[in-house]
């Protein structure tokens, strides 16, 4: 079993890492939920239903791409998508600068995306939340308040813009 714990920020602070954190690996099959720090990034397009009653075949390789994209800058930050509803993506990172980067990148590559397609536009609709907390992982999924929270976050999240939790913020800078 690969799990890496993550102290809070307030058992941190002062400490110096030379090295960021490994990146997350999914956990074996066990039956018992494991904590640990995570930040999760989540995201979401918005309208998308009306996406898909309006022309099913485009918008079905719309989210091809988009997921493809999504996934890509995920991984390349160290990341790891752990569930897909939809056109939602929920992923889990070690550190919070690398779910921000991850969410970034996932925000100019969907606009590049758009630029080379031309229709429909999905960049200006993503809405994507950071936050991170004290998870619990089974079965390579995460549980617990803290992705309720997220999850919650990104709904109120408005399209094409990314919300960075207070937590997420202080673990980005835990001397602030």
């Amino acid at each position: 079993i690969h799990v890496h714990i993550r102290r809070t920020p307030q058992q941190t602070a002062g400490t110096h890492h030379p090295n960021p954190p490994p990146a997350i690996h999914p956990v074996d099959s066990i039956q018992v939920a494991v904590p640990c720090w995570a930040t999760l990034l989540f995201t979401d397009l918005e309208g998308s239903t009306e996406l898909w009653k309006a022309n099913e075949w485009v918008m079905a390789a719309t989210l091809a791409e988009h997921d493809r994209v999504l996934r890509e800058a995920i991984q390349a930050h160290r990341g790891i998508v752990f569930k897909t509803v939809g056109d939602a993506i929920l992923a889990a990172f070690g550190d919070a600068e690398s779910g921000l980067a991850a969410a970034l990148h996932c925000r100019r590559e969907l606009i590049a995306m758009d630029r080379r397609r031309g229709s429909p536009p999905i960049a200006y609709r993503l809405r994507v939340a950071v936050h991170t907390g004290r998870v619990f992982v089974r079965d390579n999924d995460y549980f617990g308040p803290e992705v309720c929270y997220t999850s919650r976050l990104v709904q109120v999240t408005p399209p094409g813009e990314i919300l960075v939790s207070e937590a997420a913020r202080r673990a980005l800078d835990p001397q602030d």
